[in-house]
C-alpha cells in the first residue's frame, strides 16, 4: 500500500511519514507514492527525499507545479485566484520539477514501483509537452500515456492498460 504524502494532511512530508512507519511496526507494506509537486509547493527537497526514501518509494505521480513566492504570499497562498496563486500545477515541462534528474536519481537508487507511475489530475497533456518531460517512465519503461481530466493513469506491471477514473474521492476505481 502506498501512501500520498500530501501537504495539509496527516502524512506530509518524511518525519510525519516516520511517525506513521513507527505506528505500523515498519509493516513492509506500509510505502510511498511519491509526488514531486507536493514537495515543491512545500519547499522540501524532493531528491534528497529520494535518497532517504527510495526504498520505500513504490508509485510516482508525474505531476508539474511551478512556485513563485512573492512579498504577500508563498506556501500557504491558496486564497488567491488560480493565476495570482505563488504555487500551481502545471503542464508536463512547463513547471519546475525536474524530472530527468528525477528519473536519473531513481534510477540510481534502483528504484522499481510495482503500482502504476501517473500524471495524477494534471491538466490534458499534448504529445508535445509529454516528449518535453518524459516518453517513457525511466522506472518501468511503460510508456507514459496522455490522460484527460476525466482519466488518470498510466498502468504497467501486473496493471498494464488500466485506466483510473476521477471520482469523488480523487482516488477512483479502475475500470
Amino acid at each position: 500500500m502506498c501512501y500520498e504524502l500530501h501537504p495539509g494532511e496527516d502524512l506530509h512530508d518524511g518525519v510525519t511519514f516516520e511517525r506513521f512507519f513507527a505506528a505500523v511496526d515498519d509493516h513492509p507494506r506500509a510505502n510511498i507514492l511519491f509526488d514531486p509537486s507536493h514537495f515543491m509547493l512545500q519547499q522540501l527537497d524532493y531528491f534528497a527525499f529520494v535518497d532517504i526514501y527510495h526504498a520505500r518509494i513504490k508509485a510516482f505521480h508525474v505531476k508539474d507545479v511551478e512556485f513563485r513566492p512573492n512579498g504577500k504570499q508563498g506556501v500557504y497562498g491558496g486564497y488567491s485566484g488560480w493565476i495570482e496563486r505563488a504555487g500551481r500545477f502545471r503542464l508536463l515541462g512547463d513547471g519546475q520539477i525536474d524530472f530527468k534528474a528525477i528519473f536519473s536519481k531513481m534510477a540510481h537508487n534502483t528504484i522499481s514501483t510495482a503500482g502504476p507511475c501517473s500524471n495524477g489530475s494534471v491538466p490534458s497533456m499534448t504529445s508535445r509537452t509529454a516528449a518535453r518531460a518524459a516518453n517513457r517512465c525511466a522506472i518501468c519503461s511503460a510508456s507514459i500515456v496522455e490522460t484527460s481530466d476525466e482519466t488518470r493513469a498510466i498502468g504497467h506491471g501486473r496493471r498494464r492498460g488500466r485506466v483510473y477514473r476521477r471520482g469523488a474521492s480523487d482516488r477512483g476505481a479502475a475500470r
